[in-house]
């Protein structure tokens, strides 16, 4: 396991480019704060005083045009100018082609959220990367990633109140079901045109999850502090080493994970196995276990005959590898490379990572661009 990593906060919340051994400024030479870094201190200053902010990112989903996103939970928000990539179904299909009912459902899409949240933390704005400044201020400068899902539904939200209402819960500290009357009332956010808007929620909070993303698409950012992703590891290793030693009927998770059963030391293999082929991880960054569809869900469990990888021919599984390498270094490159050989990848794959920022893969492998 690598050593701690020590981040430091590269990406200030000033547009300063001053150099060392400039003169020193007078005040009115120092440039002067834009209201884009306002707005992104202000909300900073806002979702660290929740219990735990959760970050929904969203888009409208027609390009060019404006778009809702219903949210019922305690929440603020932050828009950027621009977007990040389309989404393309993931893993979710088979509900789609064994003829279930989707209207009003989300599928939750695994594969492409990592390409997505490449995207988020690849823009720029007056200076500030505003994906970096607040993932950093919110989860600590040694923040880490982990694979999260994306959501899509139908526009049309056939979900009735008293139903959304009895899904209230926490996250924090721990998951926990609450009564109906603390869910909040759904409240419909403006998506702006060709902005992408972060939603922040509380999970501290009574909130629920509406069954309809409205015409929005929705990115879960899987983002964790240092200790919290210690945790992460640990119950994904212990769930492994559960499920090796007494096996679901129909198993919710890619098999060849439990290679690294009862082994936190190796959660970065995991995660590179998930972004070599698209398929999802074993926890929410909440530490709950991942498992859809849900064993009580009939209508759709019924067609779910064990989680297994989406279709792997895009990519030529070593020509992937040599880009990680020559792009990325040895450090990034050996991960995936280990990966591939004790999940038994190959000789194709479904993504293609070796695009990512070198950012972006250091914070899944939770290590430092010095080691």
């Amino acid at each position: 396991m690598a050593a701690s990593p020590v981040f430091p906060p590269s990406f200030p919340l000033t547009s300063s480019r001053k150099r060392a051994g400039d003169p020193l400024e007078s005040p009115a030479q120092r440039p002067r704060e834009s209201s884009f870094e306002t707005k992104l201190k202000a909300f900073i200053e806002a979702i660290q005083a929740f219990e735990r902010a959760a970050l929904i990112v969203t888009q409208p989903r027609t390009r060019g045009e404006s778009g809702s996103r219903p949210v019922c939970a305690t929440y603020t928000t932050f828009r950027i100018p621009g977007r990040v990539t389309d989404p393309f179904k993931g893993h979710s299909s088979y509900l789609l082609s064994n003829g279930a009912n989707l209207d009003g459902q989300i599928l939750q899409d695994w594969m492409s959220n990592p390409p997505a949240v490449d995207d988020l933390l690849k823009i720029e704005v007056d200076g500030i990367f505003p994906a970096r400044v607040i993932l950093e201020a919110l989860y600590g400068a040694d923040f880490s990633l982990v694979v999260d899902r994306r959501s899509q539904s139908t526009p049309e939200d056939k979900q009735s109140i008293k139903k959304r209402e009895a899904l209230c819960h926490v996250d924090f500290p721990k998951w926990l079901k609450k009564p109906r009357w603390e869910c909040p009332p759904l409240t419909n956010v403006y998506l702006e045109p060709d902005h992408i808007t972060i939603i922040a929620i509380d999970q501290g909070e009574p909130h629920s999850v509406p069954a309809s993303a409205g015409d929005a698409d929705g990115l879960y950012v899987g983002a964790l502090p240092r200790e919290q992703r210690k945790i992460y590891n640990e119950s994904t290793a212990s769930y492994l080493e559960e499920k090796r030693k007494k096996p679901l009927t129909k198993n919710q998770h890619f098999l060849p994970f439990e290679a690294y059963a009862g082994m936190p030391e190796c959660n970065a293999m995991i995660q590179a196995g998930c972004l070599l082929t698209g398929c999802r991880p074993i926890k929410f960054p909440s530490f709950k276990t991942i498992q859809m569809p849900q064993p009580f869900n009939g209508n759709r469990y019924k067609y779910f005959l064990g989680y297994g990888l989406p279709d792997q021919s895009k990519h030529d599984l070593n020509e992937v590898l040599a880009c990680i390498r020559a792009k990325h270094g040895d450090l990034i490159a050996i991960v995936f490379e280990n990966a591939a050989a004790d999940l038994g990848l190959g000789p194709r794959c479904a993504c293609d990572p070796s695009g990512y920022e070198t950012y972006t893969l250091l914070r899944f492998f939770e290590w430092t661009q010095s080691q």
